[in-house]
């Protein structure tokens, strides 16, 4: 079989895997709440839900540009729309545990994909810089929360947070870190790379990851704003940050189950019937992972016909 049919089978066999599941959110919330509810769908097809997707869209735009950011910095740049078209394409292999499909994404550059090494080590930047970012922005979560010391807590997780960014810039905390590291373990990791491509313009590779990340926390804002929570921005993007810790701490494919049970209980615990929680977050998952996921495979078609592999000799 020619590797257009190979890719064809299993893109049938991922467009048949998402139907299941998108059935299944259906299902579910049709289950669990009144058959007369609302559809999964009509929030998405709604005015706030078109923003919603517009600000997911703007926020995978600003991390493909760090991306390509990252990969210049490893002397490999890359054309602007070649570059992002590539990171989009990744997207396909981000239902896999802990997002380490990922790190395969600098091989779907064509004709010449990035070394193994420096797509691995741009992948781990992009996971050490993503989550330090979601940790800060879920500060807000812990000061609202119903436990005691709450507020130390959010200070101390704040504080040290901020001093993982600075020593993340610092070249002297990283080479200090390095030397108690096997040298084959930083070879197969790929993490003098990545400590070059995290001092590469820092301050705007941070300032696109925090922006990319309260885009999307944003975009749950508008899907709270539509089912008439009393959230404001700032909640509505720690709720989901916190949530999307939660789901990388699991290790799952994609963070599935975790995220989903922690935003679920965040959001009941302000209040909110577990019905409409559950849609609420059915909603958010769609916008922020599967339809990233849609988008993933429609580059890497597109990127097929465009740039076919070169037939071996």
């Amino acid at each position: 079989m020619t590797p257009l049919g190979s890719l064809g089978r299993s893109l049938l066999m991922l467009a048949l895997v998402a139907l299941v599941v998108l059935g299944m959110f259906q299902g579910a919330w049709q289950g669990w709440g009144d058959p007369q509810a609302p559809s999964v769908w009509s929030g998405l097809m709604s005015r706030d839900g078109a923003l919603a997707a517009a600000l997911c869209l703007f926020s995978y735009v600003l991390r493909g540009q760090r991306w390509r950011l990252w990969v210049a910095a490893c002397g490999h740049p890359t054309p602007w729309r070649r570059g992002l078209r590539v990171y989009l394409a990744g997207y396909c292999l981000t239902p896999t545990p802990g997002n380490v499909g990922e790190a395969a994404r600098g091989l779907l550059m064509r004709p010449s994909p990035l070394p193994v090494s420096t797509s691995v080590a741009v992948f781990a930047a992009e996971r050490w810089q993503d989550l330090l970012a979601l940790v800060l922005l879920a500060v807000p979560a812990l000061l609202w929360s119903p436990f005691e010391s709450s507020g130390l807590v959010a200070m101390v997780v704040c504080a040290l947070v901020m001093s993982l960014i600075w020593l993340s810039m610092q070249n002297l905390s990283w080479q200090w870190c390095l030397r108690l590291i096997p040298a084959q373990v930083k070879h197969v990791l790929g993490l003098a790379q990545a400590q070059q491509c995290l001092q590469h313009q820092a301050g705007l590779t941070w300032c696109l990851t925090l922006l990319a990340w309260s885009a999307q926390g944003l975009a749950v804002w508008l899907m709270c704003r539509h089912h008439g929570l009393l959230a404001d921005a700032l909640q509505a993007t720690s709720w989901y940050a916190l949530s999307m810790v939660a789901g990388a701490l699991t290790t799952l494919p994609a963070g599935l189950g975790g995220t989903e049970a922690s935003l679920v209980g965040l959001l009941t615990q302000q209040g909110v019937s577990t019905s409409l929680a559950l849609l609420l977050t059915m909603q958010v998952r769609l916008l922020t992972l599967w339809l990233a996921v849609a988008i993933g495979l429609l580059a890497l078609v597109y990127g097929w016909r465009v740039d076919p592999p070169r037939s071996p000799p």
